[in-house]
């Protein structure tokens, strides 16, 4: 693996996510992020020299255009330069990425140019801080890039709007080519506690002829045990959950680890075309690890927290919503279908 391979993945992820502009103050620590931009989108990229102009720069374009704008700096004072326009944006709800490059840190306190303590430097000013690997050495590496800068989009861009840092340490050199990308996971967003389904999601749900539900940890409650069998009628619907989620029913598998350690070849063959998950923790590792093991399905989030959740690695939809009112809005507008014959196949494992 080419050991700077998440750095062509940021540009690729934001371009996807819809940025229209880029706003870059020239430097050395920061030439592959200005490499991989240019590469992914030339045209919205322009060069600012002074970092304090480029940021407001970039902030009146967020204003205009109501979309978060990107600001690449190099490392050292040049961070911190950008203080002044980070504190405004974040008081005015302004959406602002910043990219700060940055020297490794095993160069902290030891007299080297422009290196200082970046990580976490506008805590108090802006929406969130996130670091980076230094290189990539393991796919994990590409997974957490990917999954921190979808979460750092939709922090900014979401809610009360506002700056969002990423802090990229690299290691020379600094020059090479990049590898090219194309292959990154979106992680979209939807908010709204009195859930309404969009159209999308309703298409989505009934559309699909294999769905999974997974029920993580969750509290005793009438309620949701008499909605989550309601769907479990569907047979294009398997629901899995464990002790401690506290749904039981005719129609649902309570020990999915047995069907997993008796029928493994069996179970591969059953994978879903829609994953939704709600819930704390699940116990059970092997049902951890055939939820990773799945390649690309749609896979829904529903929390009624502002959180980001990926411990699949297959996450493509954040509902923020209560999960009782979510499922309950499924039910209203499920097609209960009696064609499909996925629910039968795993009752029969």
């Amino acid at each position: 693996m080419n050991n700077k391979a998440h750095i062509p993945m940021i540009s690729a992820v934001l371009k996807k996510k819809g940025v229209e502009h880029v706003v870059i103050a020239p430097g050395s620590r920061n030439a592959p992020l200005i490499q991989s931009f240019l590469a992914a989108m030339p045209n919205a990229c322009i060069s600012i020299v002074d970092e304090r102009s480029a940021a407001y720069f970039a902030m009146g374009m967020a204003v205009k255009s109501q979309k978060p704008v990107v600001v690449i700096t190099t490392s050292g004072t040049a961070v911190l330069n950008l203080g002044p326009a980070v504190a405004e944006a974040y008081h005015q709800g302004v959406s602002l990425i910043l990219l700060t490059a940055d020297r490794p840190a095993e160069w902290l306190d030891q007299q080297n140019n422009q290196t200082i303590k970046q990580k976490d430097i506008f805590t108090g000013n802006c929406k969130a801080g996130f670091e980076l690997p230094v290189i990539s050495q393991t796919d994990e590496d590409l997974w957490y890039t990917n999954r921190i800068v979808n979460q750092a989009y939709n922090l900014s861009a979401f809610g009360k709007q506002g700056p969002v840092h990423i802090n990229v340490p690299l290691r020379e050199p600094l020059y090479d080519l990049l590898p090219e990308t194309d292959d990154v996971r979106l992680i979209d967003y939807k908010t709204s506690i009195d859930y309404q389904l969009d159209e999308e999601l309703s298409k989505n749900w009934n559309e699909s002829e294999r769905i999974l539900i997974i029920c993580g940890q969750y509290a005793p409650n009438e309620e949701m045990q008499k909605t989550i069998n309601s769907l479990s009628l569907d047979s294009r619907v398997t629901v899995l959950s464990e002790s401690i989620s506290n749904i039981k029913g005719d129609h649902i598998i309570e020990n999915p680890d047995s069907i997993f350690s008796a029928y493994p070849e069996e179970v591969k063959g059953l994978a879903p075309d829609l994953v939704v998950y709600y819930g704390g923790q699940i116990v059970s590792k092997q049902l951890k690890n055939y939820l990773r093991s799945l390649k690309h399905p749609k896979y829904w989030y529903i929390t009624p927290e502002n959180v980001q959740v990926d411990t699949f690695k297959n996450l493509s939809e954040i509902i923020h919503a209560s999960e009782i009112t979510f499922f309950k809005a499924l039910s209203d507008i499920s097609l209960i279908s009696k064609n499909q014959n996925y629910s039968s196949e795993w009752k029969k494992l």
